[in-house]
């Protein structure tokens, strides 16, 4: 029995998923077909009558007298059918003899049986307990599949008679602009069948369809994203289609271009100017602005959209051209609305930027020579210069300082007011009373035109010229042989490192001020302490130069070579070491404003030290060169011209030439 009953569950068991996927595939068959729907409707509408009828069909006869008496008879044993003979003796045409008594015995029994011992009154409870629960299962049943039930018959309806419903559309027939969504909603009037709708298109001599999303039985709806041309389209619910409609759509007026003129204020001396193509507007504050608006096709109307919130109404000059003016106050922005006759209208797609462009200072540069270089007592440097403004460059100066003393200010020749110039200075350097081991610093500096506040000023990079000797003491010292010995190399370190102190200071003083005070603390920072580093080895440099020449009172001043210089004396300083320790100082001062992030004062000082520096390392030179001479004998010296002592001879010679008169030449060489 136990293996029977465990065949008995695995065959139940794959009978009852039988069943489950026949209803779900019956179910998914009749998802948006309302023909399937309607068909399996009609089969279980058959099914549930034919049902009713074989429950009610025994209930067409009614039981008889004989068979209520047998019923009795069953139900009371004790009778011993006295019951049922009563019944045909009285109903038989014919009545014998013993009829009566047989009645009268029948009757006697029956006054003796109560009608509730043979239906007793627990079964009339528990038979209308039982209908009352039909009825409630029936009518829950009811409640729960009625609108499955209301959509089965409308799917009859709407498969048996597709001509009697009306398919709702909205919007219809409709007119859009170009690029916006239109979107279709459709309704089955009176009937909630679970179709399936479509928004059909034509399509030349055919259709596309586009499935439609139900929201709820019998309604429908479906977007289209930006719609670019004209279309004509329906809609098909099942059996019933909708009339046909058309989308119409429309374009506003576009912008093709925009002019804009430009009218600034008195104070700037500018001249009005146009701008074709452009759009946006970057003028100074206070500049008189007129916007042309080019259209593809005639606007009705047009307005600028202002991004504050305002509108600044166009004015027609020709169909397809408007004309706003504004002026230029504060930053802004604008779109162009457009509308055609018929109402069409376009907000602007195009955010255009209105600017109010700031004074800026000038930007000013150094053409040639752009970078530091060596020049000779007699030599002409050719400056050139170039400087750019946004409204005008108002002057232009070349500023230039020997040893870092006073400035000297040399205007340059431009034409005024305009946007870019360029200038041009020669500096003559036999008329500046320079010497071997001297410095020029040069800069130049812009001024731009003023509308009516204090002019902007901006200067370029600073750089140097370094004055180098050209007379015979120096030849050796520029020669390969002396390359990089000894404190010559040492100091020569020195002095391009304060160089670049000087002109990173330069740069952080010309930034703050084109920023207006602004200041990067950490560069200043940097900058005062590689001067305060190099402050250091400059004082390593210096206790060199004095242990190298160590001051012996014992020494003989027989033991020195010819030619070379005498040893200082106890409790002397070499010129280089005054020269150094005044450096020092000077690099002090500079890393105490440096440390107060003020570059402007730090620049003095350093180049004071720079100067300083440069003739320590022109006295340094001028021993070793000494000693060079003593150790190979005054006549070995002609020996040792390098080419660029020849080199400056020559030089010297030819600006002779230039500068001097014919008979003053001559008489110089007589």
């Amino acid at each position: 029995m136990l293996h029977e009953h465990t065949i008995r569950e695995l065959i139940d068991g794959v009978r009852r998923r039988w069943r489950t996927l026949l209803a779900e595939m019956l179910a998914l068959g009749t998802h948006g077909a309302p023909r399937a729907l309607a068909a399996v409707a009609i089969i279980a509408l058959v099914g549930a009558t034919a049902a009713l009828l074989l429950g009610l069909w025994p209930l067409r006869r009614v039981p008889g007298d004989r068979q209520v008496a047998r019923f009795i008879e069953e139900q009371t044993p004790s009778l011993d059918d006295r019951l049922v003979s009563a019944v045909d003796v009285a109903h038989s045409p014919s009545r014998a003899a013993l009829a009566e008594l047989m009645l009268s015995d029948a009757a006697k029994r029956a006054r003796e049986i109560e009608p509730h011992r043979i239906v007793p009154a627990e079964a009339l409870r528990r038979a209308g307990f039982q209908a009352a629960a039909s009825v409630l299962v029936f009518a829950a049943v009811l409640a729960v599949g009625w609108s499955t039930a209301r959509q089965a018959v409308d799917a009859v309806w709407l498969t048996a008679f597709p001509d009697r419903l009306t398919l709702q559309v909205t919007p219809g027939h409709a007119r859009i602009k170009a690029g916006t969504a239109f979107a279709v909603q459709a309704r089955l009037i009176g009937n909630r069948a679970p179709v399936i709708a479509q928004v059909q298109i034509a399509d030349g001599s055919g259709w596309r369809g586009r499935e439609m999303i139900t929201d709820q039985p019998g309604a429908f709806r479906l977007a289209l994203d930006s719609v670019t041309a004209s279309f004509k389209y329906r809609v098909v619910a099942g059996a019933v289609t909708s009339p046909t409609f058309d989308v119409t759509v429309t374009r506003p007026p576009r912008v093709t271009r925009i002019d804009v003129d430009y009218d600034y204020p008195e104070g700037l001396k500018l001249q009005p100017r146009s701008e074709q193509d452009a759009g946006d507007i970057y003028a100074p504050a206070g500049t008189n602005v007129r916007v042309h608006v080019f259209t593809d096709r005639p606007a009705a109307a047009g307005r600028m959209a202002l991004g504050s919130g305002n509108s600044i109404p166009f004015a027609a000059d020709k169909p397809t051209e408007l004309v706003a003016a504004l002026k230029v106050v504060e930053d802004n922005s604008y779109r162009v609305a457009l509308a055609d006759g018929e109402g069409v209208t376009s907000d602007g797609d195009t955010e255009y930027f209105i600017r109010t462009l700031e004074d800026r200072p000038p930007e000013v540069r150094i053409l040639k020579p752009a970078s530091d270089r060596s020049v000779t007592r007699l030599e002409e440097v050719d400056i050139d210069a170039q400087a750019e403004d946004d409204y005008g460059v108002d002057r232009l100066d070349l500023v230039y300082s020997i040893r870092g003393d006073k400035e000297q200010v040399v205007p340059l020749k431009i034409p005024r007011q305009n946007t870019t110039v360029n200038g041009h200075h020669t500096l003559f350097l036999e008329e500046l009373e320079i010497k071997p081991g001297d410095f020029i610093s040069y800069y130049v500096r812009a001024r731009d035109i003023t509308r009516g506040t204090r002019p902007n000023e901006a200067r370029s990079d600073i750089f140097f010229l370094e004055v180098k000797p050209f007379e015979q003491e120096f030849a050796l010292a520029q020669s390969s042989s002396m390359a990089g010995a000894g404190a010559s190399g040492s100091i020569d370190d020195l002095v391009a490192a304060q160089k670049e102190v000087v002109v990173a200071t330069w740069k952080l003083d010309r930034r703050a001020q084109s920023a207006k005070g602004a200041r990067s603390e950490q560069d200043i920072r940097t900058v005062g302490k590689a001067e305060s580093e190099l402050k250091t080895r400059v004082e390593q440099t210096s206790s060199t130069f004095r242990e190298s020449t160590m001051r012996d009172p014992r020494r003989r001043s027989g033991s020195r070579g010819r030619g070379e210089p005498p040893p200082p004396r106890a409790g002397e300083t070499l010129p280089e070491e005054d020269h150094m320790t005044v450096a020092a100082e000077a690099m002090g001062r500079a890393v105490t404003s440096l440390d107060a992030l003020k570059t402007g004062p730090a620049l003095p000082p350093e180049l004071e030290a720079l100067d300083r520096l440069l003739k320590a390392q022109a006295d340094v030179k001028r021993r070793e060169v000494s000693r060079q001479q003593a150790g190979n004998g005054g006549g070995q010296n002609n020996r040792n011209y390098d080419v660029s002592g020849l080199f400056d001879k020559e030089l010297q010679r030819q600006q002779q030439t230039n500068y001097e008169t014919k008979s003053t030449a001559e008489q110089r060489q007589d």
